[in-house]
């Protein structure tokens, strides 16, 4: 096999395994994959895995418990 090939198999199993586990993941929360996508990785969702990853670590070594990023760079800019 040519390492093009190769390469295109291991995308293609990447793929496969990521759709996999968010249709699992969905499922497993009791929803479906259209609420999945719309709430926990949506980029402009309050409720997304980056905004309350961000939150909860900036609040952790703030101390604040209503840190959020987007706060803080306001501040800063101010």
């Amino acid at each position: 096999m040519k390492f093009d090939t190769l390469v295109n198999l291991a995308l293609a199993a990447i793929v496969f395994k990521v759709v996999y586990d968010i249709r699992k993941g969905a499922d497993e929360a009791g929803g479906s994959v259209v609420d999945f996508f719309k709430n926990d990785i949506n980029p402009v969702s309050e409720n997304n895995y980056v905004y309350r990853g961000a939150s909860w670590i900036g609040g952790s070594l703030s101390g604040d418990e209503d840190w959020t990023l987007g706060t803080a760079v306001y501040d800063w800019m101010q």
